[in-house]
């Protein structure tokens, strides 16, 4: 794999933290995400806003990381579909990268339940902003 990579939602303010587990051909990404009871809406389930952040996050991240790890990401569009609720507080993150090219980017992430089901599947469109040395 090459890339052993984590978060800590401690450190990195985030009320979940994740770590990749599996990366094919630098395209497809296999992620666990570990989520804490304040992702949890009132109705005991993961709040929608809870599946556009972590999808945001980890798509985002994931590729920044094994792309281009010295340019920044932008996210310019989010669409997020909810499939069925979610109680779990570990899911699994099925990240793919759709198209690359110099200026923008394509993801789909589909986060999945520990019983694998589909919970919500989104589509992530990004700006690259290359960083350029001794310019």
């Amino acid at each position: 794999m090459g890339i052993n990579w984590s978060t800590d939602h401690t450190k990195d303010k985030l009320p979940f933290s994740y770590e990749i587990v599996e990366v094919f051909d630098n395209k497809k990404v296999n992620i666990n995400i570990h989520l804490t009871d304040k992702c949890i809406n009132h109705f005991g389930i993961l709040h929608g806003g809870m599946h556009a952040l972590i999808i945001d996050e980890i798509g985002m991240t994931t590729f920044q990381k094994i792309l281009y790890p010295d340019d920044n990401y932008l996210t310019s569009k989010l669409t997020v579909d909810y499939i069925k609720p979610s109680r779990d507080l570990e899911l699994l993150g099925n990240v793919e990268l759709i198209e690359l090219t110099d200026a923008m980017g394509k993801i789909s992430v589909k986060l999945t339940g520990t019983n694998g089901t589909i919970k919500s599947v989104g589509i992530l469109e990004f700006q690259v902003r290359r960083k350029f040395k001794n310019r």
